[in-house]
């Protein structure tokens, strides 16, 4: 979303939601788009979330942006951190209560089947098979850094990149949306 603006700006065209939902629309259908459609990932979902989240002018298309957002948490809280950024209060707490709402049901049916240890303990499983800092499976700045500079730095670099990702992306929206 914040590309298919940057891109509308620098062609000296005002973005708005309509010609933004162009640009990102040709972007989706664009050969990585396509594959991610193919494989069932969720990048496509994620995307229209953000452009709904970030671009939208009605106050319930926000709501179910940041809903739709937040199905993969690690993506859906920078973009509510964002969606505060530019003073949407109101419908981005609201989208995050109708996420939570959602995910109420799915939680107690997984607690009822596993209980909580065995629900913990699968948590935990999922961070042992992550890909580690540097390794290619994983795209981020932070592994970038870790690959060209041929070393392994540690989780504080992590979390820091993270943040100073995250404060861009804050200002970044504060600013372009005015």
């Amino acid at each position: 979303v914040v590309f298919a603006r940057l891109t509308l700006a620098a062609a000296g065209r005002r973005p708005t939601f309509e010609s933004t939902a162009v640009v990102f629309g040709a972007v989706l259908w664009s050969h990585p788009g396509a594959l991610s459609l193919v494989s069932g990932k969720s990048g496509i979902a994620l995307a229209i979330g953000a452009l709904l989240t970030l671009t939208a002018t009605t106050p319930i298309a926000v709501v179910g942006g940041v809903a739709l957002a937040l199905s993969k948490p690690t993506f859906g809280l920078p973009l509510v951190a964002m969606a505060f950024a530019r003073g949407r209060w109101r419908s981005t707490a609201l989208g995050v209560l109708v996420a939570t709402a959602i995910s109420i049901p799915m939680l107690v049916r997984l607690v009822a089947s596993f209980g909580v240890r065995e629900l913990l303990a699968g948590f935990g499983n999922n961070l042992d098979v992550t890909a580690p800092i540097g390794s290619a499976k994983r795209v981020d700045l932070a592994s970038m850094v870790a690959r060209l500079t041929d070393s392994e730095p540690g989780l504080w670099f992590e979390l820091t990149v993270g943040a100073i990702v995250l404060a861009v992306g804050f200002v970044t929206a504060r600013h372009m949306w005015r």
